[in-house]
């Protein structure tokens, strides 16, 4: 076995029992158990062990609340490319509790992490761009997103703005049929505002345009089934 095998052999095995500890709420000091082989790893340039002392610090599991080193952390593997890390970072900058608040750290964090693929990240910058958060306002770039996580990944909650966005049509054309199409997808995963949503979308629509609308959804449903 070469030495970087053995490495990263034991980089996992140390990166599984600190999540054994994390976990393991009946284990007494489990958090503090945790901390120390989550250290081990980190000083192997681990950057799932520094996402987790991130996450330690900036909860204050068994340790102070220390924004600080949650940033420092976090911003160790977020430099390396780690989305979860780019997500936590970003996060941080946004509710601005324990760091001054910078939205436009927040929106630069959110895209490294959704040009990877994290979902949350990817939504949080949907609407950074439709609220005009730490970019410039573009509801383009929003409608893009959005659409991307609802066509992917089937995100109720992308599906519900994108409705909402054709349905009040500020920076877009008014579209009833495809503000129906998207709220209802939504609705139909569970989303409370958007069953209020369509209910007031009915009351403003045709029958021909609900016709069309249900047609789209049959479509989009049939379309991207499992």
């Amino acid at each position: 076995m070469d030495d970087q095998s053995g490495q990263s052999r034991l980089q996992i095995c140390n990166n599984s029992i600190s999540l054994i500890y994390l976990i393991a709420k009946d284990i007494p000091g489990n958090y503090v158990q945790a901390r120390g082989w989550l250290l081990n790893s980190a000083a192997r340039n681990d950057n799932d062990a520094w996402n987790a002392l991130g996450v330690i610090y900036s909860q204050g599991l068994d340790v102070e609340v220390d924004g600080a080193e949650a940033v420092k952390d976090f911003r160790k593997a977020a430099d390396a490319g780690f989305e979860m890390a780019q997500y936590n970072l970003g996060y941080m900058y946004y509710v601005g509790k324990l760091v001054p608040r910078d939205y436009t750290e927040t929106a630069r964090q959110f895209k490294l992490a959704a040009d990877q693929g994290h979902v949350r990240a990817g939504y949080s910058l949907g609407m950074m761009y439709r609220d005009g958060q730490g970019v410039p306002q573009n509801t383009d770039e929003a409608l893009r997103i959005f659409q991307q996580l609802a066509e992917r990944h089937h995100l109720a909650a992308a599906q519900h703005n994108l409705g909402a966005i054709y349905y009040l049509g500020k920076e877009v054309p008014k579209d009833f049929v495809l503000a129906y199409m998207w709220v209802s997808l939504a609705a139909d995963a569970g989303l409370e505002a958007s069953k209020n949503l369509l209910s007031t979308l009915i009351k403003e629509m045709t029958v021909e345009q609900i016709r069309e609308a249900k047609q789209k959804v049959q479509e989009w449903t049939r379309t991207h089934a499992g």
